[in-house]
């Protein structure tokens, strides 16, 4: 309680409760600082240098021109474009292409910003080549951007507002169809305690509390002007009494933070997808390895299994044959030795019975022989005896 009073206090002083200034005139819509766009159409108005006068350089120019890339394009009639003998924007001088139609299209590079800027071309006339000079204001491309925010006291704008003590360093800003549609702006929550019914340039805020105790303003697109202009609010202390300052909008810049947060989600989906896809390939890659070096341990175990069985196989058949063969052959030998020791064998009995029966016969005949030679000589002997 005793904080909150001080904080009342310090506002109180610092502002002085000063009566609330009147908005500031301003003729841009959105402005931001040179920007790069995909593709785009965007209008723009002309304005007498430092004024919100309609510029007499409009009955020479379009009221759009293509942005693409970091390249602007604009293109003047055939008429204009007789007269016309050069161009420069943002400092920038264009490169002219004659189209078919006579009509001339100026190429300027890096040269869009939404928002405030300067044009001037040289036109040819009866007197003599002249040099016409504008302020260019182009509408700013949809999107979301910031703007840097200052606060002033408004009884000496050379001094800051205590406001600033609670009040955002820079505002969010919609811009829809090329025109602000929505301007946010957040209050700390110590001066979401003390501050109420806040209004930037006339336009009042709708409030939302968020979950930190801070609180978010919403307003209009109208309540975005480029430059002085007022910031008002209530305070608890000074219930029904509006408070205000002099607040200072800068140019538009595209919100980096919000495309930030898109891209990442786009990263992180993008990453999550090729993670997918890359354990994916993995899992396929190492199934496929672990296939191939399966079937290739398959193949290998069964070839040596199948090798294995097959030398096994053929050995035993190799074994069976080579001791069939040996068996026979040891028969065949065996039989043969045994034919030729039965056949010497029996020659040999059959020799010895020859040669014992010849010998046998061979006695035989010569003791026959022998003994008939023998008888007859003795019967010669008797007979030439007994004759005697």
């Amino acid at each position: 309680m005793k904080k909150t009073a001080t904080i009342l206090a310090s506002l109180s002083l610092a502002l002085g409760l000063a009566a609330p200034l009147a908005p500031a005139a301003s003729a841009f819509a959105a402005t931001t600082q040179t920007q790069t766009v995909k593709s785009a159409t965007v209008g723009f108005k002309l304005y007498k240098t430092g004024t919100t006068d309609a510029s007499s350089a409009s009955r020479f120019l379009p009221s759009s021109a293509t942005v693409s890339g970091d390249t602007l394009s604009l293109t003047v009639s055939k008429e204009s474009a007789a007269m016309i003998k050069s161009m420069t924007i943002n400092g920038v001088v264009g490169i002219s292409t004659t189209n078919s139609d006579s009509s001339v299209t100026f190429a300027f590079a890096k040269a869009y910003k939404a928002g405030q800027g300067t044009v001037s071309f040289v036109v040819a006339t009866p007197m003599g080549q002249m040099t016409n000079s504008a302020d260019i204001v182009f509408d700013a491309t949809d999107g979301a951007y910031t703007a840097n925010a200052q606060y002033l006291n408004a009884s000496d704008t050379t001094k800051t507002s205590m406001a600033g003590s609670y009040l955002g360093k820079n505002v969010s800003v919609t811009v829809t169809g090329g025109k602000v549609s929505a301007v946010k702006l957040t209050v700390s929550a110590a001066g979401a305690a003390v501050l109420d019914k806040v209004t930037m340039n006339g336009v009042a805020g709708t409030r939302t509390n968020n979950a930190d105790k801070t609180a978010t303003y919403t307003f209009a697109g109208g309540a975005y002007k480029e430059g002085k202009g007022e910031i008002s609010f209530e305070v608890s202390a000074h219930a029904s009494s509006a408070v205000s300052a002099v607040l200072v909008l800068g140019s538009l810049t595209p919100d980096t933070s919000a495309k930030t947060a898109t891209d990442t989600k786009k990263t992180t989906d993008t990453k999550k997808a090729t993670s997918k896809r890359a354990t994916k390939k993995s899992t396929k890659k190492a199934s496929k390895k672990s296939t191939k070096k399966s079937t290739k341990k398959a193949s290998k175990k069964s070839t040596k299994k199948s090798t294995k069985k097959a030398s096994k196989k053929s050995t035993k058949k190799s074994t069976k044959k080579a001791s069939k063969k040996t068996t026979k052959k040891s028969t065949k030998k065996a039989s043969k030795k045994s034919t030729k020791k039965s056949t010497k064998k029996a020659s040999k009995k059959s020799t010895k019975k020859s040669t014992k029966k010849a010998s046998k016969k061979s006695t035989k005949k010569s003791t026959k022989k022998a003994s008939k030679k023998s008888t007859k000589k003795s019967t010669k002997k008797n007979v030439k005896k007994t004759t005697k």
